[in-house]
């Protein structure tokens, strides 16, 4: 097997326009201490991006944990915490209006990255044509969608 990591995309808070709107202003990392936070199935990721800020944060943080990313996005669409993701996974839910990003009033978050997204393929398969183009084809969407991130 040949492996191929075609993106390592930033991670960043998300939350519903409606939620966004009423939360206090967010001035350093720490704030979102005091909001919901919307979890998979533990924590380890807003702790990982917590430390990406510099922080320590108490062993365990408070919040939902809703087992997979899906429904992670679920319910931050639905208004109920802040999550964690990324723009290949939310790209169209954010130039749909149904998730905002949650930044500081002044400057940027400490731009944190995770465990990549792999292309898996066969050695005996690894240079054919349509196998060739595929992993070009991935590379190329997903620089165009960090872009479009990196962007707004």
């Amino acid at each position: 097997m040949h492996t191929f990591e075609f993106a390592r995309p930033e991670v960043f808070p998300v939350a519903s326009p409606d939620l966004a709107a009423t939360l206090p202003v967010i001035h350093h990392a720490r704030d979102l201490f005091e909001i919901p936070l919307l979890h998979e199935d533990n924590d380890l990721e807003w702790q990982h991006w917590f430390a990406g800020q510099g922080l320590e944060t108490p062993e365990r943080l408070p919040g939902s944990r809703l087992w997979h990313a899906h429904l992670t996005l679920k319910a931050a669409q639905q208004g109920h915490g802040v999550a964690l993701a990324n723009s290949l996974l939310l790209r169209d839910d954010i130039e749909a209006g149904r998730l905002v990003e949650i930044k500081p009033a002044e400057g940027q978050f400490v731009p944190v990255r995770f465990g990549g997204y792999t292309f898996i393929a066969r050695e005996d398969r690894w240079n054919s044509p349509a196998i060739v183009r595929f992993r070009r084809w991935l590379q190329s969407a997903a620089l165009s969608t960090e872009k479009l991130h990196r962007l707004e």
